[in-house]
Formats: structure tokens, sequence, C-alpha cells
């Protein structure tokens, strides 16, 4: 009795627009239909026939790349020949394999027990042929059922012949505008990258416009406050080596010197302080001040140990309660730098830095001072910036996006999400690099590398 193809799998079939997909499903039509140990399906490649699938008992369908008939076996070699001799279907038995094995070499893997080979003919003529082994009892009826399952696909299989040739004609203009696609994603994600600089550098321009003004503000008082501080020091020293004399000096009673000198020496220290004091809200505003707009793109020759020490200074003034600093700056020479933009770079650092430390403390319910260490080496023709926390680290995934534009962990709205992408530009800028090492509750390293010659 004939047995048609499934509708459905037919209706998988005629939808399949990939070749080698197709000539999967093809033999995964016959196996479902169709008793057999083996299943081939033979196409013609330009001048050439070749196995484009085969199926070998119940593994998996598997697409063949550049295999001739004539090099893929012995039987399927002479049937298809035939086949293509005669025009018409193929079948033998027991009878006609022991006839053809008197022409096999010594070597001849075992004999299957039925061979049939169905012909695949298009409109154009042969397009191929279903080459089929079984081990069951087979006759001439199951060559027309192979022939009733192969009909309806003939215009699948022409339709998707087509396709992969047209594919392959233009495979080299196809790569050429993947690349070209590629290159322009590229090129929108540079472009994307600058305009977030350059809205940033706006909003720089505006905030540094104020804080001169602050700055300038702020600055004037402290430096009546700075410059008496020291004249006032004097003066005090004066003032007591005058009470000592007048009081008739060493050799006055000791309790009323005692009690001149506690006094003074109170007063030096309130001295003290107020001098240290406005040496702070000088350091501070010394960190804060902006390089001016003119000066923006330019390079200059620049001490890092300077910039890092007062970033360190500005930093620690919020962290100092969970923060310790670790300072070892090596005797590095000046680099050639924009002074302005790598002084951003430490600070977005450090802050990150601090807010791991702080972060770990907050989750772990803990109130250990956390470490920052920071340090500079020279290597080759490199100088090395590294920054090392014992906050809380990052898992690889969060390191593979760390420099990706508004990417961010933190919370609450704490970060945009810009300030690890503007630091890895910055640092290209100056032909440097970031490597970051990093381990979940162990802590980050970050370590910047400049050219010592920019």
């Amino acid at each position: 009795m004939d047995r048609q193809c499934d509708n459905s799998i037919l209706s998988s079939l005629v939808k399949e627009k990939d070749l080698d997909n197709l000539a999967i499903k093809v033999l995964e039509a016959v196996y479902a239909q169709v008793s057999c140990t083996r299943g081939t399906l033979i196409l013609k490649n330009s001048e050439y026939w070749q196995v484009q699938a085969e199926k070998i008992g119940a593994t998996k369908g598997q697409v063949l790349e550049n295999t001739l008939v004539k090099n893929y076996g012995f039987f399927p070699n002479h049937a298809f020949n035939r086949v293509i001799k005669n025009n018409e279907s193929l079948f033998w038995g027991p009878i006609e394999l022991q006839e053809l094995l008197k022409e096999s070499p010594p070597c001849l893997d075992e004999c299957p027990e039925f061979i049939i080979c169905v012909p695949i003919l298009g409109q154009d003529g042969l397009l191929g042929g279903l080459y089929v082994e079984s081990e069951g009892e087979a006759t001439s009826v199951l060559v027309k059922e192979l022939k009733t399952i192969i009909s309806p696909l003939v215009l699948p299989l022409e339709n998707a012949i087509y396709i992969s040739k047209i594919k392959e004609k233009h495979k080299a203009e196809i790569q050429t505008l993947e690349s070209s696609l590629e290159e322009y994603k590229q090129q929108k994600k540079l472009l994307e990258i600058i305009r977030r600089r350059l809205s940033f550098s706006e909003k720089m321009a505006d905030l540094e416009t104020l804080l001169d003004g602050v700055i300038h503000e702020i600055n004037n008082p402290v430096n009546f406050v700075f410059g008496n501080t020291q004249r006032l020091e004097e003066e005090l020293e004066n003032f007591q080596a005058l009470i000592l004399e007048m009081t008739g000096g060493e050799e006055e009673d000791p309790e009323i010197l005692d009690f001149f000198k506690q006094r003074f020496e109170g007063l030096l220290t309130c001295v003290s302080d107020i001098y240290e004091g406005s040496m702070r809200i000088r350091w501070v505003l010394d960190a804060l001040r902006p390089t001016p707009r003119t000066m923006e793109n330019e390079c200059k020759l620049t001490n890092l140990a300077m910039r890092l020490k007062a970033t360190v200074r500005l930093v620690s003034l919020k962290f100092s309660e969970s923060v310790k600093f670790e300072c070892n700056f090596e005797n590095l020479p000046d680099v050639l730098c924009n002074t302005q933009q790598l002084s951003q770079v430490f600070m977005n650092l450090m802050i990150n830095g601090c807010q791991a430390i702080v972060e770990k403390q907050r989750a772990n319910g803990s109130g250990d001072v956390g470490k920052f260490k920071i340090s500079t080496f020279q290597e080759n023709d490199r100088i090395g910036i590294e920054f090392q926390d014992t906050g809380c680290g990052m898992s690889s995934e969060v390191q593979s996006k760390m420099f990706a534009p508004y990417f961010t962990t933190k919370k609450n709205r704490l970060g945009t999400g810009l300030g690890l992408s503007i630091s890895s530009a910055i640092i290209a800028s100056h032909q440097g690099e970031i490597t970051v090492d990093s381990r979940p509750q162990e802590g980050t390293r970050i370590v910047i590398y400049l050219p010592k010659k920019s």
C-alpha cells in the first residue's frame, strides 16, 4: 500500500528555503515513512554530483561539505551512476548485489541487503537522487513509495538550489555589505560617545564658570586668614619673649613662668589649628580648581604624584571615617598630558573604589576601615598608576560591561554610568590603557598605563 508523506511534514519542507536544512528534513521525512538503515541525498553542484546530506541509522542527519559521489562509497557511486545512465529508479536485491560485489575492491565494507536509488527530476532535467539502504524485506513497491515522498519536494528543492546559487554568486557582495554594516555600527557607537562627551563638556564648562566664581569668593577671605595666621604666630612668639624678659627672665618664680608658658602654648595651639584649617581649605580649593576653558584641550608636563595627592586629599574628606588611603609614589618623570582630564579619571576611580568599600561594610555590617592603596611605577617605556581597594569587588559579567556608556551597578541614582566610560575614552586619547582585576568580596585592582612621552 502506498504511503504518502504526512501533510504537516510536507508543509514544513515546502516553506524551507535553506538548502542544507531542507536536505536534512527530506531525509528525516524518508526515515519517518520508510524503514531504512541509510539515506543519502545527492544533488548537482556546478558540474559535479555531490552528496548534500546523509542519515545513518538512528543518528541525526548531517550536511556533508564538498563530498563527491565518486568518493563517497562503492555502492552509492555505482547505484547513482546507473540512475544517471538510465534516468530511472533502481532496485537491487541480494542477487544484483552479489553480481556487483565481483567488481568491488577487496577492502569493501559490509554489503547491504537491499539498495534503492530514485532520481529527482526537475523542470530542467535531473536534479539529483535519493539513495536508500534497507536490511528488511524490500520490494519494488518501496521504489514507488519513495517516488511518492520525493514528488512534492521537487519544487522546494529547485527553489532552495536556486537560492543557494544566488547566495554563492553574491557571497562577496554580501560579505562586503555585512562588513560595511559592522563598520557603520562601530562608527555609530563612536559618534554616540563623542556626542555624550560634548554634552558632558558643555555641562562641565558651565559648572567651571560657577566654580571659578565660588573658589574666588572663598579664596579671598581664606588668604587673609592664612596670611594673618602666620603673622599672628610670629607676634605671639615675640610677645612671649617680651613677657618673659619683663618678668625677670629665667630667674623668675617657676610657677609664674609655667603659668605664662601654658597660656602661650594654648594660644599657639589655637593659631596652629587655624593655620592647618586654612591650609586644608586651600588644598580643597586647589583640587577643585578647574583648568581654564581656553586650555581645556591643551597638554602640558604634569607631575602625576602631585595630582594624585590633590585628588586623595579631596576624596578623603568624604570617606575619612570609612577608608584609609595608603600612597606610594615612585619618583617619576613628568608626563605630557591633559591635567584636567587625568584628574577627572583619578577622581572617578577613587570615588568608585571608596563607594565599593562602603557598600561592602554595609552589606557585612562591619565597622572596619577599608584600605585603598595608590601607587605609581615605571615599566619599560610606560608609567603605571595602580588603584587597589578592599571593596565588594565585581563579577566577570560586570567587568565585561563596566566601561560601557550608561552601565552602572549603583542604586538610588548614585551613578549615571558615564564615569568609567569617559575615563576609558580619556586614557585611550592619551595612547594609554586600563587593566582590571576584580573578585567579588575581595576587592578590585585597576592599573592605568601611560606612555612616558605622549
